[in-house]
């Protein structure tokens, strides 16, 4: 099947992700490979200008929304993977594919569709089993640690274009930490598989479906 073409944008945030060969772990030690992650990331930032606004690394893939008002993706995620893999096989003392194959994206044209998003890849950890959802700020591969002074801020990070994604440390800590309705996780999860992320129809009516937004829970409001 061919690759579908890049529907390119110097504005719009991308949800980027890609899996290890044969959905097997990275062959380092998921520590070092976060460390290799973020300084391979920040150097690809840094040439192409891209703005990272979350990453999470799992143990045999990674989520990561980014935009690229300098460049496009396509050359910032070729340059990334290109010299990840080889660093990565360096450390690991291995040749040939890391990744199954080319990255997926999807772009994000919608304030509500972007706090959706990146609730969703910061929640991830928990959906996989990795860790309570009562721990969610605490998952060591994510950067949301750093956003909430957690963690040292390893790499420069950028706020999401939307009205909706808190940034006060302590209102992020209790929006990320709410629960998402079934439904809506599955919504979210079938929107960011295609280019651009939208919703579909419901099978038994014509009735399109819709995503609430995402509200800040109660106790943090200012």
């Amino acid at each position: 099947m061919p690759r579908r073409p890049l529907i390119r944008s110097n504005s719009l945030p991308y949800h980027v992700t890609n899996q290890v060969n044969n959905r097997e772990a990275y062959p380092l030690d998921l520590t070092r490979v976060w460390k290799l992650f973020l300084q391979v990331l920040y150097e690809s930032c840094l040439i192409h200008g891209g703005k990272t606004h979350a990453l999470v690394l799992m143990p045999n893939h990674f989520h990561l929304l980014i935009t690229c008002p300098e460049s496009d993706l396509g050359t910032l995620m070729g340059d990334f993977g290109t010299e990840f893999t080889k660093r990565h096989n360096r450390a690991s003392d291995r040749c040939g594919h890391l990744f199954r194959g080319r990255y997926h994206w999807s772009l994000i044209d919608s304030s509500l569709y972007a706090a959706h998003a990146i609730r969703y890849v910061y929640r991830n950890p928990i959906r996989a089993g990795l860790i309570e959802d009562s721990r969610v700020l605490e998952y060591p591969f994510s950067t949301l640690p750093m956003k909430l002074g957690l963690a040292p801020m390893e790499l420069k990070l950028h706020p999401m274009d939307s009205y909706l994604v808190p940034e006060e440390p302590d209102d992020l800590a209790g929006w990320v930490a709410q629960a998402t309705p079934k439904e809506e996780e599955e919504l979210i999860r079938r929107g960011l598989r295609r280019a651009q992320f939208q919703l579909g129809m419901e099978r038994s009516s014509a009735r399109r479906q819709t995503l609430s937004e995402p509200a800040w829970p109660n106790a943090v409001l200012k």
